[in-house]
């Protein structure tokens, strides 16, 4: 069973009366990214986790629409290492460097 499978698996397992396809798990973790066409590496903190989209913070805007590559530090046993392509959806400045990004995973690598 890969990553994914296993975050699906767990999101399921937890009852909700939420819509949504997935469950969000609490995450916490650190997290590093790239952008398209540029080499830097840039850091946030993923807020949360589902079986098809990821929340996180970061001191950079990120246009909606682009895809970035993500790498999750894992969390102990609770969040496994995931390492994934993500389109933005949204982004949301909530101060003058904290910037609330949220995006579906397209693919894990």
């Amino acid at each position: 069973m890969d990553t994914t499978d296993k975050i699906r698996k767990a999101t399921h397992m937890v009852e909700y009366e939420e819509k949504r396809e997935y469950i969000r798990l609490d995450a916490q973790a650190k997290l590093r990214f790239t952008l398209p066409n540029r080499e830097e590496l840039y850091q946030g903190i993923c807020q949360n986790l589902s079986g098809g989209g990821i929340l996180f913070e970061t001191n950079i805007d990120i246009p909606v629409g682009s895809l970035i590559d993500v790498a999750l530090e894992p969390n102990g046993n609770y969040i496994p290492p995931l390492e994934a392509q993500v389109k933005v959806n949204r982004s949301f400045q909530e101060s003058e460097a904290l910037f609330i990004i949220a995006g579906e995973i397209q693919a894990i690598a």
